[in-house]
């Protein structure tokens, strides 16, 4: 995995391989998604079958080798997806997403273009597939909440995330691209419109582009092929009820 932030990159935290046949369904479906990174990645162990309780008539003598993987899945026409709104689970759906892509053992990267707090689940959860989760970061945090005024004075750190994304979105190289936050940079006059349409319209046909964010433009949700619009209908914020880590970050 990489966790990089502006001009450098630090080292993520790597989980450690959970056990092949635990007590839990998650458990065991982890397992098997770590078994498909750890291939990915060029790692010296045998190919496992991949077995979950209830579907043993699907998966048994399913088979992940190095070969398989080299020669990987990649999606047919990539489509354009939006995850607007004022209510909770648009960067969250977003990573459902990646899950499920680097389940199929796609690669995937994601581009925080506000966000800057470098302790959060996604970047532990990343470890466990090596180079086919790819996170950046390109402003620095020590809280997690960011004030109107500090998301306003990003414009360079917006103007380095464009640049690093539009290399990951026209490169190629990953299956599916998260632009988190971007439509917040684009609704605070961060970013440049026809930049941004440009890069959707000019990306390989296999890329999936994945743009997340309050306050959607107009002509973003123009352009994508999925809007969905997260609407607050009750959150346990108003009772007091901070945000918990595995949950909110």
């Amino acid at each position: 995995m990489k966790v990089e932030r502006g001009g450098g990159k630090s080292s993520g935290i790597v989980s450690t391989r959970p056990r092949c046949f635990g007590s839990s369904e998650i458990t065991r479906c982890l397992s098997s998604l770590y078994n498909t990174a750890a291939e990915a990645a060029g790692q010296s162990h045998s190919p496992r079958v991949i077995c979950y309780r209830g579907r043993a008539r699907l998966c048994e003598g399913m088979l992940f080798s190095r070969e398989s993987l080299m020669n990987r899945w990649r999606i047919d026409k990539g489509l354009i997806h939006v995850y607007t709104g004022a209510g909770k689970g648009k960067t969250t759906a977003a990573l459902g997403l990646a899950l499920r892509a680097l389940g199929w053992g796609a690669r995937v990267c994601v581009v925080q273009f506000i966000k800057g707090y470098a302790d959060i689940g996604e970047a532990r959860f990343a470890g466990a597939f090596g180079e086919r989760f790819v996170l950046r970061q390109f402003a620095s945090d020590n809280a997690r909440v960011i004030s109107e005024h500090d998301v306003r004075a990003r414009r360079r750190e917006a103007h380095d995330a464009m640049e690093f994304a539009e290399g990951a979105v026209g490169g190629g190289e990953y299956d599916v691209v998260i632009l988190d936050e971007i439509n917040n940079a684009l609704h605070y006059g961060l970013l440049d419109m026809s930049r941004v349409l440009a890069m959707l319209k000019n990306r390989p046909k296999r890329v999936e582009v994945v743009l997340t964010g309050r306050n959607a433009p107009p002509d973003i949700i123009e352009a994508a092929d999925y809007v969905t619009e997260m609407r607050p209908v009750k959150h346990p914020h108003k009772r007091g009820v901070n945000a918990r880590e595995g949950v909110d970050y």
